[in-house]
């Protein structure tokens, strides 16, 4: 029989019960697998990634650097298979309606009003569509963008976007503005995610395109970055390293939820 997802409104102040699988994931594998990377510079790596909160601890010694990412690596990976499989079974069940309810929401929880930039992006897959969101944005006097990836291992960079206006397909059926759309540098990204946690990391792709992005806009002025997710997709701890930036939101179709980093 296949698990029942929430589709709901969950309880706010516990871990939704639909995420289990994820959580059992790091239990079972991923706490494991922090026992290799202890005692490593916290200024290098940072990991949490079981439920009580084990972290690395800096220390003399421990395991070289080069091996702590690789394990680090080793388990976003098998989080990210896990990560994928609820995702689809949630779209599947929840997929119809979860865009239309983050649009309800809107974005004024962030505190940027009219008429700041906002990146949105073009769902594939098993994504939130936020295309209702983003209508209900232009509505309201946000100007609207969308990610363009320029080359592996660079910053995305923004183009101006309307709905209606010409797209390029690119790799993995990716649409972006044309070339010829005017480049704009955001105030609010909102962007996708396989799992998150409540201190705002992020479980991406693996292309690090959102990380180095935010590094970027980050060091030129106050970016507010929002994850669009299912409320399944949320996890007791994601693994992370020190260069993965943290989320200042998640909105869900639930409602929003403020990590912990937006406070620190």
């Amino acid at each position: 029989m296949a698990p029942t997802l929430l589709c709901r409104d969950p309880a706010r102040s516990t871990v939704p019960t639909a995420t289990a699988a994820l959580n059992l994931l790091n239990l079972k594998f991923l706490k494991p697998r922090i026992s290799e990377i202890t005692r490593l510079s916290d200024e290098k790596v940072s990991a949490e990634m079981a439920p009580s909160g084990n972290s690395c601890a800096p220390g003399a010694g421990g395991v070289p650097l080069e091996a702590s990412v690789a394990s680090i690596g080793d388990a976003k990976k098998a989080m990210r298979q896990a990560a994928k499989a609820r995702r689809a079974e949630t779209y599947r069940q929840c997929g119809a309606a979860a865009g239309a309810r983050v649009a309800g929401h809107g974005i004024g929880f962030a505190g940027v009003r009219a008429p700041a930039i906002v990146t949105g992006f073009l769902s594939i897959g098993e994504e939130i569509d936020p295309t209702r969101l983003m209508s209900r944005l232009i509505g309201e006097g946000y100007t609207l963008a969308l990610p363009v990836m320029e080359a592996k291992g660079k910053p995305l960079v923004f183009r101006s976007w309307r709905p209606g206006d010409p797209l390029a397909e690119t790799m993995w059926g990716i649409h972006e503005p044309l070339a010829s759309a005017a480049a704009v540098e955001p105030d609010v990204v909102l962007g996708p995610l396989l799992a998150f946690d409540l201190r705002g990391y992020r479980l991406g792709y693996g292309g690090g395109f959102y990380d180095r992005t935010l590094a970027r806009l980050r060091s030129l002025k106050r970016v507010v970055s929002i994850g669009l997710a299912y409320d399944e997709q949320r996890v007791d701890a994601v693994p992370h390293l020190d260069y993965d930036e943290r989320l200042d939101w998640v909105l869900t179709p639930s409602g929003p939820l403020k990590c912990s980093a937006a406070a620190e």
